[in-house]
């Protein structure tokens, strides 16, 4: 995909504020086993107050991302999905927007993958959101609380590969010959490019 006029304008208006940190947030700020934040917040919040401009860029939603700022009493910017939404650059600087879709929505998605992906390679996806709680909470190590604001996806989908590696390779060579993108994580996520 071209970048859009919108994420042209913004590029060139954050080149004239001095610092800006993008960072991942799962391992990186918060820790990998409890999700918590507590260790570096104090240091985060001074880095705020004294002008740096902290962006998270995660897999996490946008409903994780904002729960994030309200729980740690923030108001970031954010990038959600890998790269699929940004938030909040209105934050930034008053003419920029609130929000800036880059992908496609989760019926978009479907519809190429039911579309496109072979049969054989269907049979070994298992789609996260198709699970009863406890089997998604144990998956994706969030208490069931947090679950919902996980869950809650725009432009990416959840999935567990039980294939050998041929047939992952397979599957992510299929997915980006039709515009779709296979990340993993401690999951494999299936998003439009």
């Amino acid at each position: 995909m071209s970048p859009t006029p919108i994420v042209i304008k913004s590029l060139s208006i954050l080149l004239d504020i001095n610092s800006i940190i993008f960072t991942d947030l799962d391992g990186t700020l918060l820790d990998k086993n409890t999700f918590k934040f507590d260790s570096i917040k104090d240091y985060f919040k001074e880095l705020i107050s004294s002008g740096i401009i902290i962006i998270p860029n995660s897999s996490k939603t946008e409903s994780e991302l904002s729960d994030f700022n309200r729980q740690y009493n923030l108001n970031l910017s954010f990038i959600a999905e890998n790269g699929s939404s940004i938030h909040g650059l209105n934050l930034l600087h008053k003419d920029l927007p609130t929000k800036v879709l880059i992908s496609r929505s989760i019926d978009q998605i479907y519809n190429i993958f039911n579309e496109n992906i072979h049969s054989v390679l269907k049979q070994k996806i298992t789609f996260i959101s198709k699970l009863k709680k406890k089997e998604q909470e144990k998956i994706l190590g969030l208490p069931l609380n947090k679950l919902s604001l996980a869950m809650n996806r725009m432009h990416s989908i959840p999935i567990q590969f039980s294939g050998n590696e041929k047939e992952r390779n397979n599957l992510i060579k299929t997915s980006n010959d039709v515009g779709l993108s296979i990340q993993s994580g401690g999951r494999i996520i299936l998003k439009n490019m």
